[in-house]
């Protein structure tokens, strides 16, 4: 009975050794094909996305260039616009280009779409802070020339920092 218990053992022991063996040797050889196969699925995505993202940081840069304002009111402005025309035509522009733009998002960082929300909210509230501080009877060549001085007073414009921003992210990934 002992002499078939470790005559079995002498028999299984190797086959065990052998499948423990295999198993590692295999396991190791799959792994290898996976970080390969990986690899090469990363490499391949990067062709693709990397344009889509710069893509995006550009179609970013042109709508941040758009609503700057001093490029804003010189498109929108047009002679005898009271304050109030001009004040809603540029916010509807910026309104439009944003919504235009909404789908960047997805490829851009987080704190690049933040940098975009913020620049967005920061220039309506100077077009809103210009249009409040103008009398009455004020004209739209006025409000237009407070809003040019008030972004001439700036250090750096929204839009600006915002740009530069977005080259230094751009910078960083290539």
């Amino acid at each position: 009975m002992l002499d078939t218990v470790i005559q079995s053992l002498l028999f299984i022991l190797p086959i065990l050794i052998v499948f423990v063996g295999l198993y590692y040797m295999m396991k190791k050889l799959i792994d290898s094909f996976h970080k390969k196969w990986l690899l090469d699925y990363r490499k391949e995505s990067q062709k693709t996305v990397t344009p889509i993202k710069f893509q995006a940081y550009e179609r970013i840069v042109l709508f941040l260039e758009r609503i700057s304002l001093d490029n804003l009111v010189m498109r929108i402005y047009k002679g005898g616009m009271t304050p109030k025309q001009l004040q809603t035509d540029l916010l509807n522009a910026i309104r439009t280009e944003y919504e235009h733009n909404l789908s960047q998002q997805v490829y851009v960082s987080t704190g690049s779409w933040r940098m975009v929300r913020t620049v967005k909210e920061e220039t309506i509230k100077i077009i809103n802070t210009a249009a409040s501080s103008l009398p009455d009877n004020a004209s739209g060549l006025e409000m237009s020339q407070l809003i040019l001085r008030l972004i001439g007073d700036l250090k750096q414009t929204p839009s600006r920092a915002a740009i530069d921003y977005l080259k230094q992210e751009i910078d960083q990934n290539l």
